[in-house]
């Protein structure tokens, strides 16, 4: 299965939140469908009134019939940092409980612990606690990790954590706890040029009595910072010397996305190709196709294609395989990259995928005080009422308050009394389909609008 570059190890992984951030955009994931070689598989997300995620629901397709799989379920305190998630899986016909995370955190946001629990025969066990320090930065400075163990917390490992002036992570340092002391286990040493660019990357690890060079990326990044080359290097203990082992190199269009990558492996003291991955880009920075190329017989050999479209509020995904003379439907899942405006919103597994979305850019999600707006309308997604708040100045006079969809037509129509007793406007949007909608008000010759997210 095909990766995003490079093919080095890294640890990473892409968070799924509520809201991801696209430059001056926000999309939401409202559901994704995507079929692998098990069968269709269906994901979808609510959310509370200030745009969080309140629940995942996974389900999949079994003799023609969706079944339920897995339920998530999340809760935030005011400053919306995640402090519950609570785990349920779908078994016979209904959810069992099986794990709840729960969170603490710092007045600036930080996370300070994460407790993990689980269910079994209906009653709560621990399971695993993490606790965190951070410094005045906000930048990690330990993590200690211990496990349940009869009747208390015991140590399990920990990380500390070094930073460089320009707050870069400088070292991380791990260790095991055995025996009722810490011992050594690996540290990683990072290097950067002037303004931050990563540089060098290597790792160690504690063998016997001492500190040991195990191996090191070496990178190598453009005048606009963008990666140019990546090199993996083993460290030779007994000739004390770097030697070669894999490397890539890329390249990127003016907009910063990456176009191109050439996998290389160092064999019998040469560089062979390995793979090479190309990438294509529509005007508005989205990946719209990603092929995989393997190298045989001293030439490049087509291998896998994804073909990735772009609708308002859907993008259509299909893997093709090279038979030999023409592309054809995969029958095999490959990793399936969502790319919009040049950054990544979303990726998973699979054959084909249906990927439904809601652009949220300029929507305001929290309440406030009307104070000098015309009106505000909460909860905002909404599900089966919007309730429209009219800054009173305006109750002089009738108002007209309509609801257009993505195509202008207006789907909701009513009016108000002039000197209403009320300045709270309920209006029921059951059965109108999800989307961006338009709410528009007016009052004699002033005319303000919103626009509303409906979701299922």
């Amino acid at each position: 299965m095909e990766s995003e570059p490079g093919f080095f190890p890294s640890g990473d992984d892409f968070a799924f939140l509520s809201a991801f951030n696209i430059q001056e955009t926000e999309i939401r994931i409202d559901s994704i469908y995507f079929l692998r070689e098990d069968g269709y598989h269906f994901i979808k997300l609510n959310y509370d009134e200030y745009g969080n995620v309140s629940s995942e629901l996974r389900q999949e397709l079994k003799s023609g019939a969706w079944e339920n799989k897995w339920l998530t379920t999340y809760t935030y305190n005011q400053n919306e940092n995640m402090i519950t998630e609570f785990r349920q899986r779908w078994e016979v016909d209904e959810w069992k409980e099986l794990s709840i995370h729960t969170s603490t955190y710092d007045l600036l946001g930080n996370q300070l612990a994460q407790l993990l629990q689980y269910y079994e025969f209906g009653e709560l066990f621990n399971s695993s606690l993490y606790t965190y320090t951070y410094d005045s930065f906000g930048n990690r400075l330990s993590l200690l990790s211990q496990h349940w163990r009869g009747e208390e917390w015991q140590n399990f490992s920990s990380i500390i954590n070094t930073y460089n002036e320009l707050n870069k992570l400088a070292t991380a340092h791990y260790q095991d706890w055995d025996d009722e002391a810490w011992v050594d286990r690996r540290m990683y040493f990072y290097t950067y040029d002037s303004i931050g660019n990563p540089l060098l990357l290597m790792s160690m690890s504690w063998i016997f009595t001492e500190w040991l060079k195990t191996w090191q990326y070496v990178y190598n990044v453009d005048e606009d910072g963008n990666l140019i080359s990546q090199l993996w290097q083993d460290w030779d203990n007994i000739n004390g010397v770097w030697e070669n082992n894999a490397q890539a190199t890329f390249t990127h269009d003016d907009n910063g996305n990456w176009l191109t990558e050439i996998r290389q492996l160092w064999i019998d003291g040469a560089w062979q190709n390995l793979v090479y991955y190309i990438r294509a880009f529509d005007s508005q920075n989205n990946l719209t196709e990603r092929k995989y190329l393997f190298w045989k017989n001293n030439d490049w050999h087509n291998g896998t294609r994804v073909l990735v479209d772009f609708t308002l509020g859907l993008v259509n995904t299909q893997v093709y395989q090279w038979d030999g003379n023409a592309w054809q439907e995969s029958t095999y899942s490959e990793w399936i990259t969502i790319f919009m405006g040049g950054e990544h919103i979303y990726a998973d597994g699979g054959i084909s995928m249906e990927f439904y979305y809601t652009d949220v850019t300029g929507i305001e999600e929290q309440s406030f005080n009307i104070g000098n707006e015309t009106f505000h309308s909460y909860p905002n997604p909404v599900t089966d009422q919007i309730n429209i708040e009219i800054n009173p100045t305006w109750q002089a006079e009738s108002c007209v308050i309509e609801l257009f969809n993505q195509n202008g037509q207006r789907v909701k129509s009513l009016a108000t009394s002039p000197n209403s007793k009320s300045v709270i406007v309920p209006i029921d949007i059951t059965g109108l389909p999800p989307g961006i909608y338009v709410l528009k008000i007016s009052a004699g010759n002033e005319t303000s609008a919103q626009k509303v997210i409906i979701s299922n």
